[in-house]
């Protein structure tokens, strides 16, 4: 499921529905995965990202997954705040934006045993506490008291975005590599770039972890990275 919720700067549109391609060419994910968007480009083709919406498709998850089997990735992407709230806006609509606390009760309510949660936005690490488990794995783009970088609407991806989903898992690294060296090339693009870090943010539980390294079959430890990322850009 790919969430970009802030309506007035394309750049998260493009992102998550990059990331939406990228996860249907190396975890054959079509026809079991869905983008909810907030933008004009997209508002007659794509479902709204608004909480309300994310909550009915996770509940409809919840009913359709093996609970034993099926992994949930979710990826979220837009502005966040000092106090850990991801933007969810589409004006002149009235919408709620997303806490940690109540994104954790939507997927508990949803009784999605097996999570992948990726949150793309400024300050974004303060939703790790009330997400991290042995069931899950939680990634963001900073840490709970830091910015991100690549959120003006010119951009075509967030750093972290490009980072993850075009570096590494669109170039055929598996996920939890591609979660890894997402950090590590963020701290170095930042470094480079005179920026204060914005210290990526990552929880892999431990029964997520053997979970995820048991069942990748060899197609999901290597890949044919041109063909994944000819793929992506077609």
């Amino acid at each position: 499921v790919s969430f970009g919720s802030y309506a007035f700067e394309d750049v998260f549109m493009k992102e998550v529905r990059y990331a939406h391609r990228t996860m249907e060419a190396r975890f054959d994910t079509r026809g079991h995965s869905l983008q909810l968007v907030n933008n004009l480009q997209t508002r007659d083709e794509l479902p709204l990202a608004t909480a309300t919406n994310l909550r009915v498709v996770l509940n409809h998850l919840g009913q359709s997954m093996d609970s034993d089997e099926d992994v949930l990735m979710l990826y979220l992407s837009s502005h966040g705040s000092e106090q850990h709230e991801l933007a969810v806006n589409f004006w002149p609509l009235p919408l709620n934006d997303i806490t940690p606390q109540g994104l954790r009760e939507m997927l508990d309510a949803a009784g999605i045993r097996w999570r992948v949660i990726v949150v793309s936005a400024c300050y974004s690490g303060g939703f790790i506490d009330a997400l991290r488990d042995e069931q899950t794995v939680i990634a963001t783009a900073a840490a709970k008291d830091r910015q991100s970088f690549g959120c003006s609407n010119e951009d075509d991806f967030t750093y972290y975005g490009e980072a993850l989903f075009r570096d590494a898992l669109g170039r055929g690294m598996p996920l939890l590599k591609a979660l890894r060296q997402a950090r590590e090339t963020i701290h170095a693009r930042e470094q480079r770039e005179a920026l204060e870090h914005s210290l990526p943010q990552l929880h892999i539980g431990k029964r997520i972890e053997q979970m995820l390294e048991e069942r990748a079959g060899p197609e999901l430890i290597e890949c044919d990275a041109e063909k994944v990322t000819a793929a992506v850009e077609c």
